[in-house]
């Protein structure tokens, strides 16, 4: 007799279904907020109510320490162990950056993640740190080990968002005849020419801000480094302009 196995859902969906547990929302309240996050990206994989209710089952039967990592980040009582308060200033940009995308606030292993990015390279753009995070934070919750993510040390050394010359350094080694490093995008290992397909359908919670990116038409490989680069080089100068 074939055996049914557990609903497969994006890992995401899982930890952000983690995460509403941890607001307090029922079974109920918690399907009903991932599927309109879900929808709101234009997607419709969202997972059923009966399976949400089992991953907020699984949720509520771990132990405290378990299930801190899910709890909303908060400051200043979130602040200890994993996130000194020197991590505060850091921590404190993306609960900014995300309120003024209209997402919710992070996790506290989203925030513990973002700010370990932000240590390897401290001038990561959002949509980068995010990004990563974002996926090590997946890793983690998953497999409950420290990630085993090797290949964002590319990015992370290579910063190609930094300038052409970096850009360039990075596509250099990508395409050198021995060792060749793997195409590295924000959405992680993937070839140019399948970029805009994982921007349209990835869902994660900065995929609408890829989108805006490749609206505004500012390149048709919206996974580009430079494309990146200048987006957010804009970016700064009207928040810049509008601070003052």
């Amino acid at each position: 007799m074939e055996q049914v196995g557990r609903p497969r859902i994006r890992p995401e969906y899982d930890r952000r279904i983690a995460e509403l547990v941890e607001e307090g929302l029922t079974v109920r309240e918690v399907f009903t907020k991932l599927a309109a996050e879900v929808q709101a990206l234009e997607r419709n994989d969202y997972p059923s109510e009966p399976t949400v209710k089992g991953r907020v089952a699984a949720q509520r039967k771990k132990g405290s320490y378990l299930r801190l990592p899910e709890t909303p980040f908060r400051w200043p009582e979130s602040m200890g162990d994993e996130l000194p308060w020197e991590a505060s200033s850091t921590v404190l940009e993306l609960v900014r950056y995300r309120d003024s995308e209209g997402l919710p606030g992070p996790s506290h292993r989203l925030a513990v993640w973002f700010w370990h990015v932000r240590q390897a390279c401290p001038d990561t753009p959002h949509i980068w740190a995010e990004s990563i995070a974002a996926d090590l934070a997946n890793w983690e919750f998953h497999n409950g080990a420290r990630p085993a993510r090797a290949r964002w040390q590319w990015v992370l050394a290579y910063h190609p968002w930094r300038s052409e010359a970096d850009d360039q350094a990075l596509k250099k080694a990508q395409a050198r005849p021995e060792n060749a490093l793997p195409y590295i995008g924000v959405f992680g290992e993937v070839d140019p020419s399948e970029s805009a397909e994982m921007i349209r359908n990835h869902g994660g919670p900065y995929m609408d801000l890829a989108l805006r990116t490749l609206a505004e038409g500012i390149s048709s490989d919206p996974d580009s480094p430079t494309a990146f680069r200048e987006f957010f080089g804009e970016r700064r100068t009207k928040e810049n302009h509008s601070a003052q």
